[in-house]
């Protein structure tokens, strides 16, 4: 009858067996915390944009519930958040229908810079005669 052989080697895990999993273990992290800053990043540019259509819904409605009719074409009206990150600019233009009846077709553009690039949003509104205050 045979005997199993003894086991007296088997003392642990030897160095380099030690260094090869520390290894992978810290190619695991470095993916898993390259995929939190991409994950950080994005929601940030996510925010600034959510801010800027904040800005931009708030002028157009603006806009929209005010009447502007003595507001010639071609004025471009500045407007700067509060926070000063957004820059507004609201440029009017006066269309003359074939009935002498005039309607405004506004176009809102707010920008921001974000990591040093220039963002832009854009809004178009038409104003019909007789809407607004």
């Amino acid at each position: 009858m045979k005997t199993l052989p003894s086991l007296k080697n088997n003392n642990g895990f030897t160095l380099i067996e030690a260094v090869i999993s520390i290894f992978v273990v810290s190619i695991g992290l470095m993916a898993i915390t390259r995929m939190q800053i991409a994950s950080i990043q994005g929601n940030a540019f996510a925010m600034n944009t959510l801010q800027a259509t904040v800005e931009s819904t708030a002028n157009s409605e603006w806009i929209m519930s005010n009447s502007f009719n003595n507001v010639l074409g071609g004025t471009t009206v500045p407007v700067t958040s509060a926070d000063g990150r957004y820059q507004t600019n609201c440029t009017y233009q006066n269309i003359t229908l074939f009935n002498n009846e005039i309607y405004q077709v506004i176009t809102i553009t707010t920008t921001w810079n974000e990591k040093g690039r220039n963002k832009t949003l854009q809004t178009t509104i038409t104003k019909l005669p007789g809407e607004g205050a």
